[in-house]
């Protein structure tokens, strides 16, 4: 959107995006905190139907012009590896976003908001986090395996090589002390 992209399907993605993001900041908390207690309540199936309806929702929207949640992308790659099988979904993706903010914002308070979101939601933010041992040649898996069309990928505004995805891969490692 910011590149002028005002495509029906990417206004609908947006607003349903940004519903589900209202409903996680406004009922997350109360709903992690009923689910602990395993009380159903109000709060845990506004967040639940945010998820799967609104997130899905969301992710279904298309039109003639291709887009990818970088993200997802990032997941994607990272069900490759045997040793994060155990990760959920959603955490998989948390962390996804955790590098694409880096990707996409060089400017670390242009990150602060998502990367405090996905804190408070207690989201593996590090490759330590995750327990990926060997760094190093997880890493590059990790970016090699990230798999965008160079036509989407051209219409983004910020680089999507292999460098720059191991580069952000790495950069959520700062993230540690914050974590801590």
């Amino acid at each position: 959107m910011r590149n002028g992209d005002d495509g029906l399907a990417l206004l609908l993605k947006s607003q349903a995006a940004k519903l589900a993001l209202d409903t996680f900041k406004t009922y997350g908390q109360q709903a992690i905190a009923d689910n602990q207690r395993q009380q159903v309540s109000v709060a845990l199936r506004k967040v639940i139907d945010a998820v799967i309806a609104l997130a899905g929702l969301a992710n279904s929207m298309a039109d003639e012009v291709p887009r990818i949640g970088i993200a997802h992308a990032i997941h994607n790659s990272m069900t490759r590896l045997p040793e994060l099988h155990d990760w959920l979904h959603g955490e998989k993706v948390g962390f996804g976003l955790a590098a694409q903010t880096f990707i996409e914002h060089e400017r670390a308070a242009d990150r602060d908001e998502l990367l405090s979101l996905l804190r408070q939601f207690n989201s593996p933010l590090t490759l330590h986090a995750l327990g990926i041992a060997d760094q190093h040649e997880q890493v590059k898996k990790i970016a090699e395996g990230v798999n965008i069309a160079p036509h989407i990928a051209a219409r983004l505004p910020f680089s999507l090589s292999v460098q720059r995805i191991e580069q952000a891969l790495r950069a959520t490692q700062g993230l540690q002390a914050a974590n801590a």
